[in-house]
C-alpha cells in the first residue's frame, strides 16, 4: 500500500473541476466530503484520491452493506481496517429488512435512504461517487433502451441534487482500466464484488456483452464516445434547465402557470411542467403529463382529477392552474328548529313559518333552482338535514319519477369531493324534501294557500 506511488502517478487534473469546486466550497465552510465507499476498486481510488488531496480530517466514507453475498461481511472488514490504518472516520450501515422484490433499484433505494440518514445526523450533504467512463456507457445504452429524454441520456452527472443532498462524482472521464492499473501499481487491493461478474442484472449484460461487442466493432472505445456525449448533452440540459427556471419564476403565481402554448417548445412546457409538479407536489403519472403537454400545445381546455385536487387548463388566458381539494365533512342527520341552525361546517339553514297566499304562489313560479331559499308545505315537518346516503333517490318538481342523487349529481357536474357537503333535507320518515341546488320534492310542493315554511341556505364561504 503506496499512497506516494498513487500521488506521483495519477494525474489530478483529471478529475472534474466543476466537482472539485464543490468538495472545495464545502471544506470552507468546515464540512466533510461523504464517500461512498463499498471497497470496491472505484470506490477505493476515489477515497485514496480525495485523502491524497484533502486529507483525512476532511473526509467521511460510508459503507452500506446489503447483507446479500458470502463476501458483504468480509467487504465490511476490510472497509474498517482500511479506514483505520487511513485514520478516516467512517459510518457502516445495513439493511432492516430483506427486499421483497431484488433489483438494481431496489438496492440504490436502500443506500440512498441510508445516506440521507447520514446527512441528516452528520450534517455531511456532499456525497462524493467512484462512477467511471463505464458507468457512463452502461448509462446511456439502459436509457436508450428505455426511450428516455434528453434529462435521462445525461446521467449520471457530474453534480446532482437531491432533496437536501448534492451527489458528486469527479471521476466520469476516467476509464475502469486507468484505476486498476494505478491501483496495482501503488499495490493497494480492493473488494471484488462476485455479483458483478454475473449477467443477472440488466448492467452487468451491458458490461460483459454489449460494450465489448461495441468495442470491437469500433474504430475506439465505446465508453470514450459516450463521456464525451454525455458532457455535450448535460451542457444542453442545464441550459434548457436553467432558462425554463427564469420562465417559471416570472409565470408562476399562487399555485397557477401563466404560459401561451404558441410560445414555447415541447422540451421547454416539460420542464416547466416539472417545476410545477415539483412547486405544488403533485403526483403525476409520465403518461398523464405527457398528455398535459399535448393539450396545452393544443390549446385546448381540460381537468385533470387527482387525489383530493384538480389540474385545470384554461386556454382562453392560457393558465394551467393547481385546484388543491379537500373531502367535504360528513353532516349528521341533526332535527331542524325554527330559526337559525348552524351546520358543522359553519354553513346555516334559516327556517321560517309563513301563509302563502296566492299572490305569493304565482312569484315563487318564477323563482330558479339555484335560488336560495325553497318553500315547503308545513305538512312536512318536523325537518331534518343531512349528508347524502346511498341509495338517496329523489323526485323534484318538473322530474319524472324518482332518480338517484348520485346520478343528479353526475348530471349536474357537481364536483366529488364536495358531494358530501351538500345539505340534503328531509321528514321523520327519511323522505327527501329538497337539496341543494334543486327544486323542492313533488309531494311537498306548495299548490294552495296554506301554512307554509322558508328555507333559506347560507353557505359560509
Amino acid at each position: 500500500m503506496n499512497l506516494s506511488s498513487l500521488k506521483k502517478n495519477f494525474d489530478f487534473s483529471k478529475l472534474n473541476k466543476s466537482c472539485l469546486e464543490v468538495f472545495d466550497n464545502a471544506i470552507l465552510q468546515k464540512k466533510k466530503i461523504g464517500i461512498a465507499f463499498s471497497g470496491g476498486a472505484d470506490s477505493l481510488f476515489l477515497l485514496l484520491i480525495l485523502f491524497i488531496k484533502y486529507g483525512e480530517k476532511n473526509i467521511l466514507a460510508l459503507h452500506f452493506n446489503h447483507k446479500l453475498r458470502a463476501n458483504s461481511e468480509k467487504e465490511e472488514i476490510f472497509v474498517k481496517e482500511l479506514c483505520k490504518k487511513l485514520n478516516v472516520e467512517f459510518i457502516v450501515g445495513s439493511v432492516k429488512k430483506s427486499i421483497a422484490k431484488k433489483s438494481e433499484d431496489a438496492f440504490r433505494q436502500e443506500r440512498l435512504k441510508f445516506f440521507k440518514e447520514v446527512s441528516k445526523e452528520k450534517s455531511v450533504n456532499i456525497l462524493a461517487q467512484g462512477h467511471h467512463s463505464g458507468d457512463v456507457a452502461e448509462t446511456m445504452l439502459m436509457r436508450l433502451m428505455r426511450a428516455s429524454s434528453l434529462d435521462g441520456l445525461c446521467a449520471p452527472r457530474k453534480i446532482s441534487y437531491y432533496e437536501n443532498m448534492i451527489f458528486v462524482r469527479p471521476l466520469l472521464g476516467i476509464t475502469k482500466e486507468e484505476i486498476i492499473k494505478l491501483l496495482k501499481k501503488s499495490k493497494f487491493t480492493w473488494c471484488e464484488d462476485e455479483s458483478n461478474h454475473t449477467t443477472d442484472f440488466l448492467r452487468n449484460k451491458m458490461r460483459h456483452k454489449i460494450i465489448p461487442a461495441l468495442d470491437s466493432i469500433g474504430d475506439r472505445t465505446f465508453s470514450k464516445g459516450t463521456v464525451q456525449s454525455r458532457e455535450s448533452l448535460e451542457e444542453d440540459a442545464i441550459f434548457l434547465e436553467n432558462y425554463s427556471k427564469k420562465i417559471f419564476e416570472k409565470s408562476f403565481t399562487d399555485n397557477s402557470l401563466h404560459l401561451k402554448s404558441n410560445v414555447f417548445q415541447k422540451s421547454i412546457l416539460r420542464r416547466l411542467l416539472n417545476l410545477f409538479i415539483a412547486k405544488t407536489k403533485i403526483s403525476l403519472t409520465a403518461k398523464c403529463a405527457k398528455n398535459v403537454i399535448e393539450k396545452v400545445l393544443l390549446n385546448k381546455n381540460f381537468k385533470v382529477g387527482l387525489k383530493n385536487s384538480s389540474l385545470i387548463y384554461d386556454s382562453k388566458n392560457h393558465v394551467l392552474n393547481f385546484v388543491n381539494e379537500t373531502p367535504a365533512k360528513v353532516i349528521k342527520k341533526i332535527k331542524l328548529s325554527f330559526g337559525e341552525n348552524i351546520l358543522p361546517n359553519g354553513d346555516k339553514i334559516i327556517l321560517k313559518k309563513f301563509f302563502a297566499d296566492e299572490k305569493f304562489l304565482k312569484k315563487i313560479k318564477k323563482i330558479s333552482d339555484n335560488s336560495k331559499s325553497v318553500y315547503l308545505d308545513y305538512k312536512s315537518c318536523p325537518l331534518y338535514v343531512r349528508s347524502r346516503q346511498e341509495g338517496d333517490a329523489y323526485q323534484y318538481i318538473g322530474l319524472n319519477g324518482k332518480k338517484l342523487l348520485q346520478n343528479i349529481f353526475i348530471d349536474k357536474k357537481i364536483n366529488k369531493l364536495k358531494r358530501n357537503s351538500i345539505p340534503v333535507v328531509c321528514n321523520s320518515k327519511g323522505e327527501i324534501l329538497w337539496v341543494q341546488h334543486l327544486p323542492p320534492a313533488s309531494f311537498c310542493a306548495l299548490t294552495k294557500p296554506s301554512n307554509a315554511i322558508s328555507l333559506t341556505y347560507i353557505k359560509l364561504l
